[in-house]
């Protein structure tokens, strides 16, 4: 009858490692044990385990396939040379804007910069306290001007007309 518990055990233990072999196998054909994987042998006397290394190694990062600009500081030199951004009906609307606001002619506002950028969100690098924004990317313009040595940060974005910006991000 002892003989009889150990052979049931001895069945069981096989048929558990089989489910388990089955069920870890994946789609690895090759036969070999994946990293890591711990392969047991029992049998009624003993049993032996066999442990193989794990690679532990990190992924590379994978890139980015788009990046996220929110605008950087305006520097004088960020206009493109033989670009005259008064050409451009964004910079025009930007200008025309400051000039009715501070009540001077088009002609004393110098423009310092202007570029195409990707807001990172609806607030076109502009938020304001209080609000909430859509999470998406933002085609748009910044546009910076400057009266009498005091700088304007104008934005837009989508197909929103450039706009006064006091606290630009």
């Amino acid at each position: 009858m002892r003989a009889n518990a150990h052979r049931r055990v001895v069945v069981m233990l096989l048929a558990l490692g089989l489910v388990t072999a089955a069920c870890g196998a994946g789609d690895d054909t090759s036969g070999a044990p994946s990293p890591g994987a711990a392969t047991t042998t029992s049998s009624a006397a003993s049993t032996t385990t066999t442990t193989f290394p794990v690679d532990i190694t990190p992924a590379p990062e994978k890139p980015t396939p788009t990046t996220t600009t929110t605008a950087p500081p305006a520097s004088a030199g960020s206009l493109p040379p033989g670009v005259d951004p008064r050409d451009n009906a964004r910079v025009q609307v930007a200008i025309a804007d400051l000039a009715a606001m501070l009540g001077v002619d088009e002609s004393t506002i110098e423009v310092v910069a202007w570029e195409e950028v990707v807001w990172s969100d609806g607030a076109i690098g502009c938020p304001q306290p209080g609000m909430s924004y859509t999470q998406a990317l933002v085609d748009g313009t910044r546009i910076v001007l400057d009266h009498d040595g005091t700088r304007y940060d104008y934005h837009s974005g989508g197909s929103r007309d450039p706009f006064y910006c006091a606290n630009p991000e």
